[in-house]
């Protein structure tokens, strides 16, 4: 008597597992490739130029992201292409895209400013709505360098201001400190994310100068 196939055995058993697509490595390099030539722009120019390079950084950190670029690219091109003509391409999309995605960056902010500017007005109104005496930071610049500056410095930073944050004094006058975190317009934000103006008055309350610089908030 012959065997039987084990019927229960097949049925259980895994079906075939179809064979995996490869990854679009052409596709994914036309983004890659621009994406990395900027963090080598980064880079370089920090280790060319410091942390804080002078002058117009900007247009410096381009040109570096382009001589990158066009290393990457070329590398690219030997991986993904057999061809010279292929590979002169890859070349020449690798120093082009810094700018290209430089100017697409460009057109999408100037497309979504009015949208920009209508969520810092409204940050304006409401903080108007709240009573508080500075909503820019134009007016917190002025509340500070301007009426400041008078004989009774407490006292106009109070009216202009509101109360210091902070008050240090001492037998040769007084510091007074007053913090400013926003709203911000589009045009007037600072790294620090905040302001602060301090004034360093005489013991009769005569206001001897003042400065406003980007900083961390004092904390009352």
């Amino acid at each position: 008597m012959s065997a039987q196939p084990d019927e229960t055995h097949t049925l259980l058993r895994d079906p075939p597992r179809a064979p995996g697509r490869p990854l679009p490595w052409r596709s994914l390099a036309v983004l890659l490739v621009p994406c990395a030539a900027v963090a080598a722009g980064v880079a370089l120019q920090r280790a060319l130029e410091g942390p804080l390079p002078p002058g117009d950084s900007l247009r410096r950190w381009l040109w570096l992201s382009c001589a990158a670029g066009l290393l990457l690219g070329g590398v690219a091109g030997l991986m993904l292409a057999s061809r010279r003509a292929p590979r002169l391409l890859w070349a020449a999309w690798g120093a082009a895209s810094p700018w290209a995605l430089a100017g697409l960056t460009l057109i999408i902010g100037q497309g979504v400013r009015p949208l920009r500017e209508g969520i810092a007005a409204r940050a304006v109104l409401r903080c108007r709505a709240e009573g508080r005496l500075a909503c820019t930071s134009a007016e917190f610049r002025a509340g500070c360098t301007g009426a400041l500056l008078g004989p009774q410095a407490r006292a106009q930073g109070v009216f202009r201001l509101g109360a210091p944050a902070q008050e240090l004094c001492g037998a040769v006058g007084c510091t007074f400190r007053w913090g400013y975190a926003g709203p911000w317009l589009l045009d007037d934000s600072v790294g620090s994310g905040s302001l602060w103006c301090s004034v360093v008055a005489a013991p009769d309350g005569r206001g001897l100068r003042a400065v406003v610089v980007p900083g961390t908030e004092p904390k009352r």
